[in-house]
């Protein structure tokens, strides 16, 4: 018997490349007789990345994305999972339970690992990649068949809560299957193909067209793709993208309106902008900075989460902070007077009551003062619901603050000298009364 197992393992002519192969978008890899199984598959996990708010009619070509780790595990399948595969044809055949550390993964590449970085956006929407790497030991398949395996993406919900990911875990699966088709060639037994699929939801998940003839099935796949979806969505022809990882940005934009008669519209009032997000948070901590949506597509000014970000804003310019993560907060909004006049102010999204700023008085919210009467103003309500698509937050959108210096009446003058006249008019009157009593004191003492 060990003869027989030493001559079948030798008969497995098809053997490893160096070199690593990455898994076809379509799921299925094709070995031929003139080229090598690889020793190494790789497969892919995908974030999808969101800014899909327009900026003066354009939409932000570039966000900075997240930082997350995420962990993946194989093992051979089995029971329910080993079910029948039905090819184009109607030929069928029974998946078989993959030998141990058949495949396994690879020891160097078994995580993927994305750190925030710039992700190019097309109409709003992009994609970050990494890949996971599966090792695959041809000398344990003994037999031909066609032997499958199940890749596990393991608990990541406190990682994804941290770096804002959005994931509908109603529909998402954490599943993804490997077949590996041995069969008998010329020489022996060959490695012939291999092909990844994931589960639909609501379906006998296993019952696939497995064949490399066939490449039609939606649920055929590259690893955890951005497009993967389930077979409700798929079937309308439309991808929702609903078995997706989703990391939502947005933008935040302070404006600054000056009125009245004597105001100077031209003057840069300094403003002074912070951000926060969770403790223990890994969103991208980067952002863009901008004035009037200007080089919208290639920003050079960039803000970082938990520190001031300092412009100044005159008459109908706005500030712009794009590309923040769905758990950030606006801790503070602060407006400094810089001038010599007295400007009545007030401030929407949120309402600061209008109230009068004196000269190299400051003007806002911060929740961040010693004495601070209010909390952090939420960008969406990301805390409260991870599975869905988060939010805005109509209290803090479009923030935009109004200073006022209306004219001054030319009648003001009379209260300029009013004080000046008032006594005057009281030494005339006591004047009056001084002479009128001498005059009776005098008409008096005549004879």
């Amino acid at each position: 018997m060990l003869s027989a197992a030493a001559v079948t393992t030798a008969m497995l002519t098809t053997g490893l490349t160096a070199g690593a192969v990455t898994m076809p978008t379509d799921g299925v890899m094709t070995i031929t007789s003139t080229t090598e199984a690889p020793n190494t598959i790789l497969f892919y996990k995908d974030i999808v990345i969101h800014n899909e708010e327009k900026l003066n009619g354009e939409y932000v070509t570039q966000v900075y994305g997240p930082s997350i780790t995420y962990e993946y595990e194989i093992a051979p399948a089995q029971g329910a999972e080993l079910s029948t595969i039905t090819d184009a044809d109607g030929k069928t055949v029974t998946a078989k339970k993959g030998p141990d550390n058949g495949v396994i993964m690879d020891k160097d590449n078994k995580t993927a690992e994305f750190t925030s970085k710039v992700i190019k956006l097309t109409n709003g929407v992009g994609t970050d990649t990494d890949s996971v790497g599966l090792t695959v030991d041809p000398d344990l398949f003994t037999g031909a068949g066609v032997y499958r395996y199940k890749i596990t993406e393991k608990d990541s919900g406190g990682a994804r809560k941290n770096a804002s990911i959005t994931r509908d875990e109603t529909k998402y699966s954490v599943e993804r299957y490997l077949d590996v088709y041995v069969k008998n060639g010329t020489d022996g037994l060959e490695i012939t193909g291999y092909v990844m699929f994931h589960k639909g939801t609501g379906e006998t998940p296993m019952v696939i067209n497995g064949t490399t003839e066939n490449n039609t099935t939606g649920n055929k796949t590259d690893g955890y793709d951005s497009d993967d979806q389930t077979n409700e969505s798929s079937s309308s022809g439309t991808s929702t993208q609903d078995m997706a990882d989703h990391y939502y940005t947005y933008n935040y934009d302070v404006t600054k309106e000056i009125t009245g008669a004597l105001a100077d519209k031209t003057h840069q009032f300094p403003f002074t902008v912070n951000t926060s997000q969770p403790e223990g948070s890994t969103a991208g901590k980067t952002f863009y900075v901008t004035k009037n949506e200007t080089a919208i597509g290639n920003n050079t000014l960039t803000g970082t989460i938990a520190q001031d970000v300092s412009q100044t804003l005159a008459d109908g310019e706005t500030l712009y902070l794009i590309g923040l993560a769905a758990n950030t907060s606006i801790t503070k909004v602060m407006e400094e007077n810089d001038t010599a006049d007295t400007y009545k102010s007030v401030a929407e999204n949120p309402l600061v009551q209008s109230k009068s700023v004196a000269a190299n008085a400051t003007f806002g919210f911060d929740s961040t003062a010693a004495d601070a009467t209010v909390t952090p103003y939420a960008l969406t309500n990301y805390a409260e619901d991870t599975n869905s698509k988060p939010t805005a937050n109509s209290a803090i959108t479009d923030t935009k603050f109004t200073n006022s210096l209306e004219d001054i009446s030319p009648t003001g003058v009379v209260l300029t000298v009013a004080p000046y006249a008032i006594m005057l008019g009281i030494a005339v009157f006591f004047v009056a009364v001084f002479i009128r009593n001498k005059k009776k004191d005098e008409y008096e003492n005549t004879i």
